[in-house]
């Protein structure tokens, strides 16, 4: 059992695993960006909370100077 988190038994931690794999990156649920690219393919980087689901390079210079400022 890990000593980093407290789980119950290792039945927790084995469900915990499961369901951290699948939102961790490049997971089948992450969270990405989805903006069109050039190639027209999605863009796959995470998306910032300023960019309302838009990654740093597709957000927009206004929430790019908010996330630079909070660094």
């Amino acid at each position: 059992m890990s000593e980093r988190y407290s789980f119950s038994d290792d039945e927790h931690e084995r469900a915990f695993e499961i369901g951290r794999a699948r939102v961790k990156r490049g997971g089948p649920d992450a969270p990405i960006c989805a903006a069109q690219t050039r190639q027209g393919s999605l863009c796959k980087n995470i998306p910032i909370r300023e960019g309302k689901g838009r990654c740093l390079r597709h957000a927009g210079p206004h929430a790019a100077r908010g996330t630079e400022s909070a660094n």
